[in-house]
């Protein structure tokens, strides 16, 4: 196997090959016969970052949609919406009906969460005939 280190093309035969120190944080290219790969100094995602990962995959009409219904059916302790009614204002604002459903951008739920809102999703069940309805209210803390 090739690898290139500081720009240094370094012959290595990969299984007699121990590692006994971490990497330095810098970027090792290795070519084998086989495929090209790039070391990277990229870690995997702790579970307390996804939700705010998640997060930014959203574009801005989502979220504002999302703050728009909030606002909107705010009683004072609570406000509930349905899934349509903040579908339909997501489509207004220009966001493609199926590109929605797709990418999973009605499941907010985390996001706002992490900020501190209670948020209930009432699902109707295989029987049940009604829409779904989003719930949110202030953290009593």
């Amino acid at each position: 196997m090739i690898v290139y280190h500081r720009n240094r093309k370094l012959e290595v035969d990969i299984s007699r090959v121990t590692v006994v120190r971490p990497l330095k944080k810098e970027t090792c290219e290795m070519t084998s016969d086989d495929n090209d790969r790039r070391l990277s100094t990229i870690k995997p995602i702790k579970p307390s970052e996804v939700v705010s990962e998640k997060t930014k995959g959203f574009p801005d009409e989502v979220i504002s949609s999302f703050n728009k219904m909030i606002a909107q059916n705010w009683n004072g302790r609570s406000s509930s919406f349905t899934q349509t009614m903040v579908f339909e204002l997501m489509i207004s604002k220009g966001l493609n009906r199926k590109e929605i459903i797709e990418k999973d951008w009605l499941r907010v739920e985390g996001t706002y969460r992490e900020l501190g809102w209670i948020v209930e999703i009432d699902r109707p069940a295989y029987d049940e005939n009604y829409e779904t309805t989003y719930i949110f209210k202030k953290d009593k803390h």
